[in-house]
């Protein structure tokens, strides 16, 4: 499962807004920076083939979002709710996690950047463009989401499950049962011909590291999914003003 931790040649954490980020970073200094953006509810591991690709040219730095991998999220969950519909209050939406994206570049130094997002990666991304154009210089962005309202009504009530942990580890299959239905279904809980997405077998070694990441997150894995099911995502590719590529 460490295999591909060898394209990081830098792991490390910074304290934004007083909570800890953790990232990885790859290429070269002083050359032109890209940040990218995995998605829910995986971490910054996800992206080193992206980050082997581009480690020749550009200083590449993966970070783990909040709530994610190694890195502190926005809002706790109120632990007296199984439910995660029932977080701390105002929960956390996409423009609060691009504020987080931009203060992290603050942190850290990096005037301008490009940014790569993967699903809701692809949402903060953008908006962080159309908050602060100036500081990024071009997006690439795989799987930017638009729903419609009774998609989102319905990916926000029913989508992010967490298993609580029982005696006999049970739970544990159940998480890698989700896991697998997440690659065959779209959503994952909708087990018709319909939402089948007749993907290729995914290898175990991502399965195991997705299994990792999940397991990290736990119960603070759901906050981004569900902030980026409430986006709108209209509003995005009409008012960003940097060089965009949606795939």
């Amino acid at each position: 499962m460490s295999a591909p931790d060898h394209v990081w040649g830098q792991r490390g954490a910074v304290r934004v807004n007083g909570r800890p980020v953790h990232y990885r970073r790859a290429g070269r200094s002083g050359a032109p920076v890209v940040i990218l953006l995995h998605g829910s509810p995986e971490s910054a591991s996800a992206l080193h083939a992206i980050a082997a690709r581009l480690a020749d040219r550009f200083d590449v730095i993966g970070i783990d979002t909040p709530g994610n991998g190694l890195s502190a999220p926005l809002r706790h969950p109120d632990p007296e709710h199984p439910d995660y519909a029932h977080l701390d209050h105002p929960a956390p939406e996409r423009s609060d996690y691009a504020r987080h994206l931009l203060a992290f570049m603050d942190a850290s130094g990096i005037a301008r950047a490009g940014l790569y997002g993967f699903h809701t990666g692809a949402g903060t991304a953008m908006v962080a463009a159309t908050l602060a154009p100036q500081r990024i210089s071009a997006l690439a962005l795989d799987g930017y989401a638009v729903w419609t309202e009774a998609e989102r009504a319905d990916l926000v009530s029913r989508y992010c499950i967490i298993y609580p942990p029982v005696w006999d580890g049970s739970h544990l299959a159940q998480t890698w049962a989700r896991l697998e239905e997440q690659t065959i279904f779209f959503p994952w809980n909708t087990p018709r011909l319909d939402a089948r997405m007749f993907l290729p077998p995914t290898p175990i070694d991502i399965r195991l590291r997705r299994l990792r990441d999940w397991l990290t997150a736990w119960d603070t894995y759901p906050a981004p999914y569900l902030a980026a099911f409430r986006a709108v995502g209209q509003d995005g590719p009409d008012r960003v003003a940097v060089p965009t590529l949606i795939g």
